[in-house]
């Protein structure tokens, strides 16, 4: 996240593909990469304390509806009171958050949040949430 707020999280490579492999064993491949998409957006959200809207770049087409509705899920399991305003949009790679990203990637500037594995597997695996498959 970038403007008024700087925001930046990172979700380890390793456990990326730890949860690649959860979805492909569940038979969910096809919706892995906008799921963990979406609860990343939320815990971002959520850690920074994000009010007012938000513009979230337009990363997979046709599926921005069903990542708004997981980021509202995710934020609610979170216990965020008042979710802010999604919306979506071309985000551009002259904008700060790009750059923001780029700085993270190229390790000039540290991330706020380091992600953790536990943190995305409570928010979008079923067994996780309620005990069961």
């Amino acid at each position: 996240m970038s403007n008024k707020l700087k925001f930046v999280v990172i979700f380890k490579k390793v456990d990326k593909r730890k949860v690649k492999k959860t979805f492909r064993s569940l038979g969910l491949s096809k919706i892995y990469i906008p799921t963990v998409f979406a609860a990343l957006c939320a815990i971002a959200i959520y850690e920074s304390k994000m009010q007012g809207s938000v513009v979230i770049d337009t990363e997979y087409p046709g599926y921005n509806k069903f990542i708004n509705n997981l980021i509202e899920e995710n934020l609610s399991e979170l216990g965020l009171k008042e979710v802010p305003v999604i919306k979506f949009g071309f985000v551009g790679k002259e904008s700060n958050a790009h750059d923001l990203a780029a700085k993270v990637a190229r390790k000039k500037k540290k991330a706020d949040l380091v992600i953790s594995l536990s943190q995305i597997e409570s928010l979008i695996l079923p067994n996780k949430k309620s005990g069961t498959t």
